[in-house]
């Protein structure tokens, strides 16, 4: 990528003197380049467009760059999402106003390649077969809303309210950018009701409170601000029992900045772990990681209390 002291070469082209040390230089040593930084970009066929990370000195940032595509029938970028168009890699050149430049890749993969691109297929064939229809409650997120391992009685419990579930076991929050229109957004949801979080903090690496809170509200803001007519419901992460709970003071932590810092019109916080953590014989199964009967009957008496289906 050329990089040119452009202002050096206007001197000497037009034979210019040297600014006097009376007047501010634009060549002062003092001067340093940014550095703008793009990671590869990895997308799925069928699945949603991503995010571009841009990183300007080290830090997220939100510059408005010009993208230069090598390969057009790979991929698109709009709006500093990138969508994919067919199987294959790019290169891309992004470049901001003052001329700092860099490339990164697009990898577009196929369908299947996706890790949860199964539990995708049978989300949607079992809102088919419950009789999804316009303006759903939907319930996404980990394997809390499980309706095939944990959260069997979940059509039982919200029988002929319209209620449906997408959850997906092992999932994080950073999958759901992944499967948030297929699972989410195309079904215009009139409410939506949210437990991600636990899987970020307790089967990753170990992060500071605010990288967590970063990754999860990521996620929470594209649904929010994809749907700003639904009303949003997000159930607190609830600490692990015993040797499960190795992170709990993690879990604890992102939980209240969630509570005290994310708030919007139409979020709602709901306070399950205070009740869950203070009784967990009771709410929480013998796996020590999801909830029991009766925690998931908490759930179904709280959201039935707050929700308009």
């Amino acid at each position: 990528m050329k990089k040119c002291l452009l202002i050096s070469l206007l001197f000497l082209l037009l034979g210019c003197n040297t600014p006097s040390s009376q007047e501010p230089s634009l060549l002062s040593s003092d001067i340093t380049e940014n550095e703008l930084k793009i990671n590869t970009v990895v997308l799925y066929l069928n699945y949603s467009a991503m995010p571009i990370n841009k990183l300007v000195n080290g830090v997220l940032s939100s510059v408005d760059l010009y993208y230069e595509i090598e390969n057009e029938s790979i991929a698109f970028i709009e709006n500093d999402l990138a969508y994919p168009l067919l199987v294959g890699s790019t290169d891309v050149y992004a470049s901001m106003q003052d001329g700092t430049e860099t490339s990164f890749k697009i990898n577009v993969r196929q369908e299947q390649e996706f890790k949860f691109n199964v539990d995708v297929h049978t989300r949607v064939e079992q809102f088919g077969l419950n009789g999804v229809q316009d303006s759903p409650t939907l319930f996404w997120g980990d394997s809390f809303f499980d309706p095939n391992v944990f959260w069997r009685d979940f059509y039982t419990d919200f029988e002929d309210l319209n209620c449906f579930t997408a959850g997906v076991s092992s999932s994080k929050a950073s999958d759901w950018m992944f499967m948030r229109d297929r699972l989410i957004i195309n079904y215009h949801p009139k409410n939506i009701v949210i437990h991600i979080g636990t899987n970020d903090v307790n089967d990753s690496a170990y992060l500071s409170i605010n990288q967590y809170y970063d990754i999860i509200t990521t996620t929470l803001d594209f649904i929010r601000l994809a749907l700003p007519e639904s009303n949003i419901y997000y159930l607190g992460i609830e600490n692990r029992v015993n040797e499960a709970g190795a992170k709990n003071q993690y879990t604890t932590l992102v939980t209240e900045k969630i509570r005290d810092e994310y708030v919007f019109a139409n979020f709602h916080y709901i306070d399950t772990p205070s009740i869950f953590n203070v009784n967990q014989s009771k709410y929480m199964s013998g796996d020590n990681v999801h909830p029991s009967r009766e925690g998931y009957l908490y759930y179904v008496e709280t959201l039935k209390g707050l929700i308009t289906f």
